[in-house]
């Protein structure tokens, strides 16, 4: 997270919410709400702090969202792994209301706080669908922030996009955004088809040991391969979960991004003991500096 301008950035709470359940947020100039009332306190905790310090919520891929969506006639977007709604009300706000924002997600008590942000900010067109999301319809269950898949006995079934999608139950985006802890594996298996019109992909591919748990048997070189089959490029993008004092520095702190493309040749070294996750954009364009410009130099976090 990084430190932005009184003019990119700013964050009130509502003085009308004695127990601080909404909060206000200005990004890059476009105005929405947060009702995050009765969620995990490591969210609901999360976005205090951001109010208190004036701090950005995952700026990198913000900021990388925002220009996608100014450059493009007719976006649709979708989060998968919504969580308590940032990006879906965010971009439902900047996107006026006139086009379809839909937020996916597992946590029903994350879902019902969405319904009620969408409700404080009046969006009509934003769209919340609880599902678990999977590559096969199967038995499943919402397990805090992620989801267990294959013999959970909780009545929940886990369902591929591609398939709620043809029953007309979500809209088939142009846009993308996915952070699912792990299970993106399975997930983006499932959605094949509907990749086929997503133009973009704001992807948080994690690590082994995550992809292990809730996507056994699938690699980062097996989502890799889907993607370039499907004729996507893919860039990694440094300092997504770098800590301010990072973001600051010299490269991404000036507004640019450090980035790389992947492929089959430089992949093992990219993902050589990086553990966590990491963030990557997607894309149907072999070029992106017309949407990142030149990646830039940055001792600690650049790429190139």
């Amino acid at each position: 997270m990084e430190t932005q301008t009184q003019a990119d950035v700013a964050v009130v709470e509502s003085e009308q919410q004695p127990q601080n359940d909404i909060v206000r947020l200005v990004v890059d100039g476009v105005s929405f709400g947060l009702d995050v009332g009765g969620i995990h306190e490591q969210h609901s905790g999360l976005f205090r702090m951001l109010a208190q310090k004036g701090l950005a919520y995952e700026p990198v891929m913000t900021r990388v969202l925002t220009k996608i969506l100014k450059d493009m006639k007719a976006p649709g977007f979708m989060d998968i792994g919504a969580c308590t709604g940032y990006y879906m009300c965010y971009v439902a706000a900047l996107l006026g209301d006139t086009t379809p924002v839909t937020g996916v997600e597992s946590n029903p008590i994350h879902c019902e706080a969405m319904r009620r942000s969408c409700e404080l900010n009046g969006f009509r067109n934003a769209q919340v669908c609880e599902a678990i999301l999977s590559n096969q319809v199967e038995p499943a269950a919402a397990d805090g922030f992620s989801v267990i898949t294959g013999g959970a006995e909780s009545g929940q079934m886990a369902i591929p996009l591609d398939q709620l999608c043809e029953r007309g139950a979500v809209p088939v985006p142009n846009v993308m955004k996915m952070d699912i802890h792990g299970g993106e594996g399975k997930a983006l298996f499932g959605m094949t088809s509907v990749l086929k019109s997503v133009d973009y992909l704001l992807l948080e591919l994690h690590g082994h040991d995550r992809l292990e748990d809730l996507s056994p048997g699938i690699e980062r070189s097996d989502i890799m391969k889907l993607l370039w089959d499907l004729g996507f490029t893919v860039h990694c993008l440094a300092g997504h979960t770098a800590p301010p004092k990072f973001t600051r520095r010299e490269g991404i702190g000036t507004g640019g991004f450090a980035y790389r493309r992947v492929t089959a040749e430089n992949a093992d070294c990219l993902f050589f003991d990086r553990l966590r996750h990491q963030f990557f954009l997607v894309s149907k364009r072999d070029d992106v500096r017309g949407i990142l410009g030149e990646s830039v130099k940055d001792s600690f976090l650049c790429y190139a």
